[in-house]
């Protein structure tokens, strides 16, 4: 069963440069949108980097094993070969393509490959979980490539008893691309309503209803805790709700919102790998607010209620 993705970033960069960083798998760590969820994992690197067999190989709980060759390298493409042993077995090709104007690269990002025949129904998931994977990976590489070092950082925090709250809040559906518009959008009518009455906050959060990565589509609540419901004047379109008390994986992020998508993908790979069972939905807690706070001091908490 044949499968494809493809995710594109503009980085103001010239792509030769972008290409050095590419084509030497020794830098690849600062940027891997899968090193960065097992920073412990192993990896090794044999070859001299820019030249047709450079290699990676590595292994994690969370990431699986494999390896990763160069087998192709021009001045706009950059290809290898990807053979993965874990979670699965299977093989794919990789490219990059540079496409340099005015001082901005286009890179694109590409993979073909297959699925053996046992797993063709997930076909669409695998697909979709790459994509997201890739589109991770290139708003790093922009960050390393323009600004030369990436100011965020993401840290499971592990099991923690978690004490639930009642909240207020306002729902809505959005795609991920969309989510920051619609998510500044609602919580800038809850701060409003609560700045007219000069209601006290105790949590802000955004509660994820439904989740749907093939799709694209995702439901969610942006709420506040702390203060009476009656302060808050959103009309018809409030919801109520309660995050229950109980053990919860914590996975703390700080910096910007743009790489909160590490934060959430190591949570998730980190219930796959250890087969935990999830119970309710997954939050986000927000520790400070952009609206006061630098983004690289931003501090965030994704919250996966378990069960047991």
């Amino acid at each position: 069963m044949r499968y494809s993705v493809s995710q594109s970033i503009d980085i103001k960069s010239e792509s030769g440069r972008i290409l050095e960083r590419l084509s030497d798998f020794t830098l690849w760590r600062a940027w891997s949108p899968w090193s960065v969820l097992e920073p412990g994992h192993s990896a090794g690197v044999s070859g001299e980097a820019g030249t047709i067999g450079h290699s990676m190989t590595w292994e994690g709980e969370l990431i699986g094993s494999g390896r990763i060759a160069l087998s192709g390298l021009d001045r706009s493409e950059l290809a290898c070969d990807l053979e993965l042993a874990k979670p699965f077995k299977s093989a794919a090709a990789v490219s990059f393509r540079l496409d340099e104007s005015h001082g901005t690269t286009r890179v694109t990002w590409s993979m073909a490959s297959r699925l053996p025949w046992f797993l063709f129904f997930l076909r669409r998931m695998i697909a979709s979980n790459v994509s997201m994977d890739y589109g991770r990976g290139l708003v790093m590489l922009k960050e390393i490539a323009e600004r030369g070092r990436i100011d965020a950082e993401t840290t499971d925090c592990g099991i923690v008893d978690f004490e639930g709250f009642a909240y207020t809040g306002l729902k809505s559906e959005s795609t991920v691309q969309d989510i920051p518009l619609s998510m500044g959008r609602d919580f800038g009518r809850i701060r409003a309503s609560l700045q007219d009455r000069e209601a006290a906050v105790q949590h802000a959060v955004a509660v994820y209803e439904r989740a749907d990565m093939v799709s694209n589509r995702f439901v969610y609540i942006c709420a506040v805790s702390g203060s009476d419901p009656g302060e808050l004047d959103l009309g018809r379109d409030a919801v109520h709700g309660t995050i229950a008390s109980g053990k919860m994986l914590e996975i703390r992020h700080r910096g910007s919102y743009r790489f909160i998508g590490n934060a959430w993908s190591m949570g998730m790979a980190t219930i796959r790998a250890r087969k935990w069972k999830q119970r309710g939905s997954p939050f986000e807690l927000y520790h400070n607010s952009p609206g006061d706070t630098a983004e690289e001091d931003l501090r965030t908490s994704i919250c996966f209620p378990l069960k047991g």
